[in-house]
């Protein structure tokens, strides 16, 4: 995926905070179904950097489904991803 830096060489991501996805913002879980590993630049997403992201700071976002998302990471996907990539990281 273009501007995506999710680091394939694992096969299984970090386990997230719960408290992530009661801290995102409406106009990111509005994007989602159900409770998505939210991946920030490349790595599991942590509540300050959730609190602090600005639509306006968004360059991409990307949905994968659970059984998808599963395959590829390991359990701790199992929910889907919401693949986010900031313009600073591009």
């Amino acid at each position: 995926m273009p501007g995506t830096h999710l680091d394939t060489n694992f096969r299984t991501i970090a386990r997230q905070d719960p408290a992530v996805r009661r801290v995102a913002p409406g106009w990111l879980r509005d994007r989602t179904k159900g409770e998505p590993t939210y991946i920030l630049d490349g790595n599991v997403a942590t509540v300050k950097q959730i609190r602090r992201l600005k639509q306006s700071d968004v360059a991409s976002i990307t949905s994968m489904d659970g059984e998808k998302a599963a395959a590829l990471y390991g359990p701790n996907a199992k929910q889907g991803l919401l693949i986010i990539t900031t313009k600073a990281s591009l």
